[in-house]
């Protein structure tokens, strides 16, 4: 094993933009912002250097771009 299977990744829902951040649709602007940059941290691929966590980042910036 080469420990790089992805363990301590958020999971994310891919339903909607809005669960992909984490939230429901009446979410402010505000809420929106802090769910992102949270989530952004947590995935970047500088941080991680994790595959999959690569991919989860390319989805949660592009949530956060359409709302």
């Amino acid at each position: 094993m080469s420990g790089d299977d992805g363990v301590g990744l958020p999971p994310l829902d891919e339903t909607t933009w809005y669960s992909v951040l984490g939230l429901t649709s009446i979410a402010t602007e505000t809420e929106i912002r802090k769910s992102y940059m949270k989530l952004a941290k947590q995935l970047h691929p500088d941080k991680t250097k994790n595959l999959e966590s690569a991919e989860l980042f390319k989805i949660v910036v592009n949530a956060h771009s359409l709302l």
